[in-house]
């Protein structure tokens, strides 16, 4: 069930640059939106990832020009790209749902969509976009790579686990008949690039602990608890690996509070911050059937709607022409 105020978000105007008059348009390419679930520092550490595709979906439009011309940051993933791959005489048009408010893969997702564009890929090229994406010198200056589990996610669609160690992706459903879950965006934006530049100590000794272990079965029990429709054994493996981040202090000030706020509700069950230090997404657990009822009072605390499970999209990237 779609909220108003998911319907009020997906109407506001999208950031886009305007297109010139008289292009040939030779594509249109989209890809849904990205949250890491779970696993978002144990990525970075060739650990696992649980990562969701929902709407809305972000777009690119391809025209003919007589001059490359894009608005992305030239050190970005996909102005990386086009400057590598020497893309000549066309004009991308991006155009983000979320008005450039971050923390649902726009990054990502113009790459997916450039790389895709470029290569002509077919459902079973993920490896060669994950490759791709690796392969950027624009990541030199990090102490690890970007982790490309959300570039996998989106180019996928549904639900995602990742195990980049083992180079396997599987396509996961949530099967679940008394659980849902919601998506906030909070006041916080966080700039993840800088963040992993801070976060390198902490990560390198977390390998070296038995809590990196307990960070990996809890996703290896929440990747099972999809398959089996186990609610309550996806909650506690949820909850699991949210403490790991709180404990080794990866989560927001901020984001805690929300969390402990949210969790004192009779109607949730657990939150988690995802993402980077949970600063800009937190996503809700709790019963089938109230999610209006969540979105209402979280709109109170100045969460704003993103998403739900009642919009997890099934296609990842999708192409025209």
């Amino acid at each position: 069930m779609q909220s108003r105020y998911f319907l009020n978000f997906v109407r506001e105007m999208p950031f886009t640059v305007k297109t010139p008059e008289s292009k040939k348009l030779l594509a249109e390419l989209s890809v849904p939106s990205k949250t890491f679930l779970l696993g978002e520092y144990l990525i970075l550490l060739s650990g696992p990832a649980l990562i969701v595709s929902t709407a809305p979906r972000f777009q690119l439009r391809v025209f003919e020009s007589e001059r490359t011309k894009h608005s992305f940051h030239p050190k970005s993933p996909a102005g990386t790209l086009i400057r590598q791959r020497e893309v000549k005489k066309k004009y991308f048009e991006f155009i983000d749902p979320y008005s450039g408010a971050g923390g649902m893969g726009a990054s990502s997702a113009q790459f997916v969509m450039i790389d895709s564009f470029l290569n002509s890929y077919s459902s079973e090229n993920w490896r060669s976009l994950y490759s791709n994406f690796r392969a950027l010198d624009s990541h030199q200056e990090f102490w690890c790579r970007p982790s490309g589990g959300d570039v996998v996610a989106q180019f996928n669609g549904g639900i995602s686990y990742f195990e980049p160690n083992l180079n396997k992706l599987s396509k996961k459903t949530w099967k679940f008949q008394d659980l849902d879950f919601s998506l906030f965006k909070t006041p916080q934006k966080l700039a993840t690039h800088e963040h992993l530049k801070n976060v390198k100590g902490p990560l390198l000794e977390l390998q070296k602990t038995e809590t990196f272990d307990l960070a990996k079965e809890s996703l290896a029990q929440a990747a099972v608890a999809l398959e089996k429709s186990q609610s309550a054994k996806f909650v506690t493996a949820f909850q699991s690996y949210s403490s790991i981040l709180e404990k080794l202090g990866l989560v927001s000030l901020m984001t805690l509070k929300l969390i402990q706020e949210l969790k004192s509700w009779p109607e949730v069950l657990t939150a988690k911050g995802c993402g980077a230090m949970g600063a800009d997404v937190i996503c809700v657990l709790h019963k089938s059937d109230i999610a209006l009822r969540v979105q209402e009072k979280a709109l109170k605390l100045g969460l704003k709607y993103l998403g739900s499970s009642n919009q997890i999209e099934t296609n990842g990237l999708v192409r025209k022409f």
